[in-house]
This record gives structure tokens, sequence and C-alpha cells, in this order.
């Protein structure tokens, strides 16, 4: 369990992917944006960031723009309310 203000992230990069050389390409640019945003993913949680096939065709912009709108809307979400 990630301890009071942590966070912990796990890649998956499935071997549709492509082959290990690519399927390591993938995950460094995506530990790379995860680097880039560290500050804006709410405390207290895990992530996994789990890739489509589409990935293959994905560049260092395109993982950018993804993790930007997961955080847009994460951030809106409230999950520490009871509804």
């Amino acid at each position: 369990m990630p301890g009071k203000d942590s966070k912990l992230f796990g890649f998956t990069v499935s071997k549709k992917i492509g082959k290990a050389v690519k399927r390591n390409k993938i995950k460094r640019q995506l530990r790379e944006v995860v680097r880039l945003y560290l500050n804006s993913f709410p405390e207290n949680c895990f992530y996994v960031i789990n890739t489509k096939k589409s990935s293959k065709e994905a560049d260092f912009q395109g993982f950018l723009e993804d993790i930007t709108l997961f955080l847009k809307w994460i951030n809106e979400k409230d999950f520490n309310s009871n509804h």
C-alpha cells in the first residue's frame, strides 16, 4: 500500500506492441512523461498505465497529450466524497 503522500506507478506493454526494444522504448517514454507530471497526480494512489495496440504508432508527444487528458479528468473527480 502506498504510504501517506505517496504514489506508485506500474507500466504494462503487451507483446502485441512489438519486440522488447520497442516495448522498452515505450516504457521509457511513459516513465519520462510521469516524471514530468509527477506533482499533478493525486497522492496516496496506485497508477497502472496499460498501453493499447495503438501505442505502437504513438510518439512522446502523443503520450504527453494522453497523460494530460487523464490528469484533467482525474483532477475533476472527487474521489473522497461519499455519494
